[in-house]
């Protein structure tokens, strides 16, 4: 997770980057037995009501340190892996991500006022659903109240 330094608007992609003050690890979770809409297929992708899933207390813990993007060299090129309960669940690398970061500023602070401190989620490297039909369903992953979690 990106987190912007200073105040940032109409940034252009090459310079995106700049902004940036540091970098801090994010575990985005969704509660998936949150917010079914009754009356919709399952198979529907509005069965789910995604800002129910999204925000509950504890949905995106942070850090817990910002590590400064003087120190990290190139983020496009970082190892990424989850534990759960002691189990690698996930081992990636932010070179895999869809697109880069600077990809994914630059089109938030052209449209948003992006204010220092304000930190900024920007995806899963694995391009892992771990709780979807992309994954099959022996690899899913759905953790539990009291489920273990680490990464780094």
């Amino acid at each position: 997770m990106a987190v912007i330094g200073r105040a940032a608007k109409n940034v252009p992609q090459e310079k995106a980057l700049d902004y940036v003050a540091g970098y801090t690890a994010a575990n985005d979770l969704s509660a998936r037995d949150r917010g079914r809409r009754p009356n919709i297929s399952d198979t529907s992708p509005f069965k789910a009501d995604w800002t129910k899933h999204k925000t509950f207390d504890g949905s995106c813990p942070l850090g817990p340190w910002i590590v400064p993007a003087s120190d990290i060299g190139d983020p496009q090129n970082l190892g990424l892996k989850l534990w759960v309960n002691d189990v690698l669940k996930q081992d990636s690398n932010s070179k895999d991500m869809i697109f880069n970061l600077a990809e994914q500023i630059a089109p938030i602070v052209e449209r948003d006022d992006a204010p220092p401190r304000r930190p900024r989620a920007h995806g899963n490297p694995g391009r892992r659903r771990l709780g979807t039909r992309a994954v099959p369903q022996a690899r899913r992953l759905w953790s539990r109240s009291g489920s273990k979690k680490s990464g780094r």
